[in-house]
C-alpha cells in the first residue's frame, strides 16, 4: 500500500547499557513466514494538524507511558555524556533523517507501506510500560547489533540498513558516558556589550563581580563597572488551577539565603544550551521532567495532551532578557547587583506535589493558591522574596493564570 501523504515517526531508543529498546511482536500465528517482527521503540503516524514535537510526546505517552522531548543531536550527545541522570526522568530524542519514500514493514505486511518518515534516535534509562514486549538488544563497542537480524522483519532492520552509521555513533557516545569527566564546570563570560571574553570556573565566577561592585559601591550604578556577565536560566511553574509553585532557598546558600524564589534556576555552563540547563535545573532542584516548546506547540500540548502535565512540566520557550539586573543578598554584607543575560520560562504542572530536591538548594517548596495570593504575600513581606521572583511576578502577572483561562 503506497501513500505518499502519510507521515510517520520512528524512534529508536537506547538505554545506558547501549541496548536498543526494540518493540517486538511474535506474529507467527498470523503469518508463518514472518517470524519475529522487530520495530523501533516507538512507531506511529503523525495526526493531521500536529507538529512533530507534539506527535512525539503523544506517542511516547501512549506507547511507553513516559515523557519524551525533542532536542538537537548535539544536545542529545551532551545530555548522554554530561547529564545521564536526566535520562532516568524522560526520553530525549533527536531527528537524524527525513525520508520521503520510507518503506515500512512495521505491520508485517507483504507489501511495504511507503510513507514520509521522520527518523529519531534517542536515549532513555527509566521505567516504562509498553503494550508490546520490549526487547533490549545489545550492541558491541563498534555499535553493531550482537545478534543476527537477517531473519527478522520490521522497521528496525530497515533503519540499520539506512542509518547504521548514526546508530553506531550513538552507541559509542553512550559507552563514552561511562568515562568520568573531572574537569571543573566552566561558565562562559562576556563583556557587557556581548563580546566573548573567557570561560571561568563556576565557583569563582561571582568573586570579581562582587569585588567590583564593592569597590564602586559609592558611585552611581556601580554594577556597570562589573568586569563581565554570564547567562542564567530560571522558571516558574503554574498548577492547572492557577497555583504558583516557588522554592525557599537553603539558609546555607551564599546568595539569597532563606528567601522565597522562583521554582528553579541556575547558571548556564559553557557549551550547554539554555534548554539543557533548564532540564538540568528542574531535575536537580525539583526532581521532575520538563519539556520546552515554542508557543504554538506549547499551546497545542496544553490543549490536546493535558494528561502529560501529570508526568512533566510543560514549559514555553524561555525568553531572553539581556543585561538583566539581579539583586543578590549576601549575609556577609557584600550584597550586590549583578548584570547578566537571563532566560525566563513559565510552564504548567499537574503532577504530585512531593517534589524531590537532589542538591538541597531548597529547604521548602511553597505553593500559593493563585497569583493574587502570591502578590499579597510579597506586599506584606517584601524582604522574604528574591528580586528575581518579584520581577517575574510583575512581568508575567497576566500569564500566571489557570489553564482553563488559557486553553479554549
Amino acid at each position: 500500500m503506497i501513500s505518499k501523504t502519510k507521515k510517520g515517526i520512528s524512534v529508536l531508543l537506547f538505554n545506558m547499557d547501549a541496548q536498543a529498546l526494540l518493540s517486538m511482536n511474535n506474529i507467527f500465528n498470523q503469518n508463518p513466514l514472518s517470524g519475529i517482527l522487530a520495530n523501533p521503540t516507538i512507531s506511529t503516524q503523525v495526526p493531521a494538524g500536529y507538529k512533530l514535537d507534539t506527535a512525539l510526546l503523544r506517542a511516547a505517552n501512549g506507547e511507553l507511558d513516559i515523557p519524551a522531548v525533542q532536542v538537537t543531536q548535539e544536545e542529545l550527545y551532551k545530555i548522554i555524556l554530561f547529564h545521564p541522570e536526566l535520562l532516568d526522568l524522560q526520553a530525549y530524542v533527536a531527528e537524524i533523517a527525513f525520508k520521503g519514500d520510507f518503506e515500512s514493514t512495521r505491520k508485517g505486511d507483504q507489501d511495504p507501506d511507503v510513507c514520509q518518515e521522520h527518523i529519531f534516535l534517542g536515549a532513555y534509562n527509566g521505567k516504562y510500560k509498553h503494550r508490546r514486549a520490549i526487547y533490549p538488544l545489545d550492541h558491541d563497542k563498534s555499535g553493531i547489533a550482537s545478534v543476527d537480524i537477517g531473519n527478522k522483519i520490521g522497521d528496525y532492520k530497515t533503519l540499520v540498513g539506512l542509518y547504521g552509521t548514526q546508530i553506531r555513533d550513538i552507541v559509542k557516545i553512550i559507552r563514552r558516558s561511562a568515562v568520568s569527566f573531572p574537569e571543573e564546570e566552566l561558565v562562559r563570560c562576556y563583556g557587557l556589550k556581548g563580546k566573548y571574553l573567557k570561560d571561568i570556573p563556576r565557583k569563582k565566577v561571582h568573586k570579581k563581580i562582587i569585588r567590583s561592585y564593592c569597590k564602586h559601591r559609592k558611585k552611581k550604578n556601580p554594577e556597570k563597572f562589573q568586569p563581565y556577565k554570564h547567562k542564567h536560566i530560571g522558571g516558574i511553574l503554574i498548577g492547572v488551577k492557577g497555583e504558583i509553585y516557588c522554592q525557599k532557598r537553603s539558609n546555607n546558600k551564599d546568595e539569597n539565603p532563606g528567601l522565597i524564589d522562583k521554582i528553579a534556576g541556575g547558571h548556564i555552563p559553557t557549551g550547554v544550551s539554555y534548554r539543557i540547563s533548564a532540564y538540568h535545573e528542574f531535575a536537580k532542584e525539583v526532581g521532575i521532567a520538563v519539556g520546552i516548546y515554542d508557543t504554538i506547540s506549547w499551546l497545542n500540548i496544553l490543549h490536546t495532551c493535558p494528561d502529560m502535565m501529570k508526568k512533566m512540566a510543560v514549559c514555553r520557550e524561555p525568553e531572553l532578557i539581556e543585561n538583566y539586573k539581579s539583586w543578590r543578598v549576601r549575609p556577609d554584607g557584600r550584597s550586590f547587583w549583578e548584570i547578566c543575560d537571563q532566560y525566563f520560562t513559565i510552564g504548567y504542572y499537574n503532577g504530585p506535589n512531593q517534589f524531590f530536591n537532589s542538591d538541597h538548594e531548597a529547604i521548602e517548596l511553597i505553593k500559593y493558591e493563585n497569583i493574587d495570593h502570591l502578590k499579597r504575600e510579597i506586599e506584606k513581606h517584601p524582604d522574604d522574596f528574591t528580586e528575581d521572583l518579584k520581577y517575574m511576578v510583575k512581568m508575567y502577572e497576566k500569564e500566571l493564570i489557570p489553564l482553563a483561562g488559557r486553553v479554549v
